[in-house]
């Protein structure tokens, strides 16, 4: 295998990732966080994601490490139970021709 390629294309490649929390402790309290970053790898991505959301938490990444649920490209379907479809395509269009790019959206709350 050519060693400047990987899974998702050529190493560096900056590409499109959707990164998804949602978090329910007790049912009663929610936590959803998300994040649709440009990055040349998965691992950036998710360094991102947790620098946005949780920068200077220690111990967020071990304790919210295994929801993190990260997609490439857009995740149209995710994002579309809160954003409206033309702002979703602005938002592919901006991520598409972007150096760089970060859009999140997250929001908690608790009933008791």
């Amino acid at each position: 295998m050519n060693e400047d390629v990987g899974p998702a294309g050529p190493l560096g490649t900056r590409r499109v990732y959707t990164l998804h929390l949602d978090y329910d402790a007790t049912g009663e309290g929610v936590l959803t966080q998300m994040l649709v970053t440009v990055a040349t790898s998965e691992d950036e991505a998710r360094g991102r994601f947790w620098d946005t959301f949780w920068q200077g938490k220690a111990g967020a990444r071990d304790y919210f490490g295994r929801g993190l649920t990260v997609q490439l490209g857009v995740d149209r379907e995710r994002l579309a139970a809160w954003l409206t479809p033309r702002f979703l395509d602005r938002l592919e269009v901006r991520a598409s021709q972007a150096g760089a790019l970060t859009f999140s959206l997250g929001w908690a709350f608790n009933l008791s």
